[in-house]
């Protein structure tokens, strides 16, 4: 094929400008896919994480595992004045239970 002539020139560079508009908007696509998802999740991606341990000893007696519920772990925060800041809980070993909070 020969690129002499004028049509053969012209899908020469049809291809070409084609080709390269095709990596650029590729790029343009994947910056916006990853941008809209972090905005999206912007509240569960924290960069200012951070974990703060701190171990409380119960006077009242717990519910077994099984049937503690919400319920019961926000009313224990109630008394430490962390309720409306609740995420979720559970056991990680028989007796001591975790509970996360913002």
């Amino acid at each position: 094929m020969k690129f002499n002539n004028p049509p053969n020139v012209i899908r020469k560079w049809s291809r070409i400008i084609h080709r390269d508009l095709s990596f650029f908007f590729t790029g343009a696509i994947l910056i916006y896919a990853i941008s809209g998802i972090i905005m999206n999740h912007r509240d569960s991606i924290n960069p200012h994480y951070s974990v703060a341990l701190n171990s409380f000893v119960l006077v009242k007696k717990l519910p077994p595992k099984n049937e503690i519920s919400k319920e019961d772990v926000i009313e224990i925060l109630t008394n430490l004045d962390e309720a409306d800041s609740y995420t979720k809980h559970y056991f990680p070993e028989k007796n001591i239970l975790k509970v996360f909070i913002k």
